[in-house]
């Protein structure tokens, strides 16, 4: 939030103008601004479909070659629609991602990047549905809470929103979309549907039970019915944390009791664990697949003549490959592969179906949406349209960005003890470079108070992808040179993005409700 004199906020902006034209102008052919639109379009005031199925990466999925039938719907579905093999999100968790999609800003642009500290982002900032209502669209948001709960300020412009709790699933949700597309169908909207199906605890449908997680003959050793976030050790096992919520008489009654206490495990994961987990994780995405094209399918096709429909996840998930275990983890973020390659599915009236290897980011949709509709863009963003890559496969972005903090709130009464971080990542079609910095566990606060006073320790990693697709082997030692041009341009990048904007977020509490539904789940 902006405080201050009316000089000062003038001032303020000035100064972030300078900033920014001043990066702009250095930085040549890697600037970050929006594209301007080069084609006329022939979808104006069409509706646009936008569908989240979260935390389902696209290694995850046969639409994208996983060796498991987790998403014959959507293969199906996809068979009619644009297919984006190359895209990538800012971060790994929901908030600061859909903030990212709705404001086409990177996430240390924006800077909402935490739950409990400047966590609402500014009303200054302009967002995808408040232009959308601007231009006279129907605007309704049907989400599985949490992450997408108006308190963030992320969700303004929606004159619908679905009062979900947290973790809501798509059984709900898409029933919720489907009633309120019945009733206005007679005018041009914006629909926004999402869905916790794929978030730990995995808890697939019992029709979808079985498929690939029989737990006969294995030995396993841990309750799925809880959430696990860690590391591998350096004797090889995994250790994780995990948050049970339990009935203090008889803590073996676990979540079937009233009064719960919720209570912090160290937890050894075997393989046997590991796989499992992951085999319920796959039978979730199979029920999101299942919900998801059975809602598409019931769309009349005179509706789709005249709607845009976009499905995407803002990450994957992790199963203790590069030594971690979830996304998020006891120590930092992650920004492999597992985590950050997402899906992307366009489907425009009048195309045909194709395959698109170009490099896309998810900001990118918020001003493709835009030149698709022909809707101007009244504000500045940073991402741009990929139109020029779907009609004439002309390539948008030379190299691909991540970055964000973690856990710079709480101090020493971080639920797991986690370390803040700073975690940001570069990549083209050749080479990855992922950087990381981890503060001492007293640090407490925002990023510019700390980022240069209790650093614990630094990393550096380079990946050929070329020869190592699956990010196995660092060899920064190797190619030094290489390393220093990515990280030049990484710091080139993050340094742009926090002056390209001259508001900064505001602070909200979050309910007491809403942090023990989260811990239940196994959050914070």
């Amino acid at each position: 939030m902006i405080t201050g004199s009316r000089n000062t906020n003038k001032l303020t902006f000035l100064t972030g103008i300078i900033a920014s034209l001043f990066f702009i102008l250095s930085t040549g052919s890697d600037c970050i601004y929006a594209q301007q639109n080069t084609d006329d379009s022939p979808y104006k005031d069409f509706n646009l479909i936008l569908i989240a199925i979260n935390n389902v990466g696209a290694q995850n999925m046969s639409l994208y070659g996983y060796h498991r039938k987790t998403t014959p719907g959507l293969d199906e579905w996809a068979q009619n629609a644009l297919v984006f093999e190359n895209t990538y999100t800012p971060v790994s968790w929901t908030l600061p991602v859909i903030t990212t999609v709705f404001t086409s800003l990177n996430p240390y642009t924006h800077k909402v990047m935490d739950r409990y500290l400047e966590n609402t982002l500014s009303p200054d900032i302009k967002i995808l549905p408040q232009i959308f209502q601007a231009n006279n669209y129907a605007t309704a948001a049907f989400t599985g809470g949490l992450d997408n709960n108006k308190i963030f300020g992320h969700m303004q412009g929606f004159t619908t929103i679905g009062n979900n709790p947290s973790f809501t699933h798509f059984t709900v949700t898409l029933k919720q979309a489907k009633r309120w597309l019945s009733k206005n169908l007679k005018r041009k909207f914006f629909l926004f549907i999402h869905g916790y199906d794929a978030h730990p605890p995995f808890k697939p449908p019992r029709r979808f039970r079985g498929v690939f997680s029989n737990p006969k003959g294995r030995k396993i050793s841990i309750n799925p019915a809880f959430t696990y976030r860690g590391f591998r050790s350096t004797d090889g096992q995994y250790w994780a944390k995990c948050i049970e919520t339990q009935d203090p008489l008889n803590p073996n009654e676990g979540n079937k009791q009233k009064d719960k206490i919720t209570i912090l495990k160290s937890v050894l994961l075997t393989q046997a664990d590991i796989d499992y987990l992951h085999d319920l994780y796959d039978e979730t995405i199979l029920s999101i697949d299942s919900q998801v094209k059975r809602f598409l399918d019931s769309l009349e096709q005179d509706l789709l003549k005249k709607t845009i429909v976009i499905v995407f996840s803002e990450h994957g998930e992790m199963f203790a490959k590069h030594g971690r275990f979830g996304r998020v983890g006891t120590i930092r973020g992650t920004l492999y592969d597992e985590a950050v390659h997402v899906p992307l599915m366009i489907k425009l009236p009048g195309q045909g179906s194709r395959r698109i290897t170009g490099l896309v980011q998810l900001i990118d949709l918020m001003p493709t949406i835009m030149e698709m509709l022909d809707i101007p863009i009244p504000c500045k963003v940073q991402g741009k349209s990929i139109m020029p890559l779907i009609n004439r496969n002309q390539p948008i972005n030379d190299y691909i960005y991540s970055g964000a903090t973690y856990n710079f709130m709480g101090g020493f009464n971080r639920l797991f003890f986690m370390y803040p971080t700073l975690n940001e990542s570069i990549r083209d079609f050749d080479w990855k470079l992922i950087h990381e910095i981890v503060f001492s566990a007293d640090t407490y606060g925002s990023l510019s108070d700390n980022y240069k006073l209790k650093t614990k320790e630094e990393t550096f990693e380079l990946y050929d992808l070329k020869n190592d697709p699956n990010e196995l082997k660092n060899v920064t030692n190797e190619y030094p040179e290489k390393t220093k041009e990515l990280t030049d341009r990484l710091n080139q990048w993050s340094k742009g993005c926090r002056i390209f904007n001259p508001y900064n977020a505001s602070t909200k509490k979050i309910p007491e409700g809403m942090v023990k539904d989260a811990q239940e789940h196994g959050y914070w």
